[in-house]
Formats: C-alpha cells, sequence, structure tokens
C-alpha cells in the first residue's frame, strides 16, 4: 500500500509554497489521488523522485508518510 503526503507536508520539507506544491502537482511533477473536495494526496516515491532530481536535501526522520 502506498504512503501520501499532503501538500502542506510536502511544501514544509521542500520549503517551499503549498501554491508552488499544488502547481507541481497539476503539472504531473507529483503523482497521486483528487480526494473530495480538491485536496491532493502525494505519492512518498514520487515525493522522493521530485526531491533528488531537483537536488533537495532531505531529512528522512521529518517525512511523516501516512497510508490514507
Amino acid at each position: 500500500m502506498p504512503k501520501y503526503l499532503s501538500t502542506l507536508e510536502a511544501a514544509r520539507l521542500l520549503e517551499v509554497s503549498t501554491f508552488s506544491i499544488q502547481r507541481w502537482f497539476d503539472l504531473g511533477l507529483f503523482t497521486g489521488p483528487h480526494l473530495p473536495g480538491g485536496k491532493r494526496r502525494i505519492t512518498l516515491d514520487s515525493f522522493l523522485a521530485f526531491a533528488k532530481k531537483h537536488g533537495y536535501e532531505l531529512n528522512p526522520s521529518e517525512i511523516r508518510a501516512t497510508r490514507d
């Protein structure tokens, strides 16, 4: 079962705005489902691939992904 991040959590980890995360999601740079009400969930795998590709350094202990 995949793990997910909220757009708020992804923004916090990359130190960017939630608007940037939402825009990148809509451009297909992240994958994951749209939830009712327009919320987005980012798969942890796509988030980590994006961060690596774009040179973001992450502290694994700060990543709090969920399964919903």
